[in-house]
């Protein structure tokens, strides 16, 4: 006796499946010595096309709330120091740390860049050393 299956044929399942864009998406991981009571920059992002107008601003998400400090995200200004664009001004968006002061506690945070198409996922481990003198 013989079976006989229908199979859907590939181009036929891929003409009705819901079509979704992919997102590039990349992943940074590091971990860094930020000085007990002070406040760190982990990133900056800012960008300006090749007639140097601004891009646009990115979009933070904060994924996981660090629990020994404190994240934040604040809406600055870079200034460019070379190249063709040297000397202007553009809007950026800074992520920042503010470290408990307690020498040698340890932190993690991460948050999650999107520009356009592009996701970038960071991922920062914090060691809590003792500030320069």
């Amino acid at each position: 006796m013989k079976i006989c299956i229908p199979v859907l044929s590939t181009a036929l399942f891929l003409n009705v499946a819901p079509f979704t864009p992919a997102l590039a998406q990349d992943q940074t991981l590091r971990t860094i010595d930020v000085p007990a009571g002070k406040t760190s920059q982990l990133s900056v992002h800012s960008g300006a096309f090749a007639d140097c107008s601004p891009k646009p601003l990115v979009e933070i998400r904060v994924d996981k709330i660090p629990t020994a400090g404190t994240l934040a995200v604040r809406d600055a200004k870079v200034r460019v120091r070379t190249g063709n664009c040297a000397g202007k001004e553009y809007p950026a968006r800074i992520v920042l740390y503010q470290a408990p002061v307690k020498v040698g506690a340890t932190d993690s945070a991460s948050y999650t860049v999107t520009s356009g198409d592009r996701v970038n996922i960071f991922g920062v481990n914090l060691n809590v050393v003792a500030p320069k003198p």
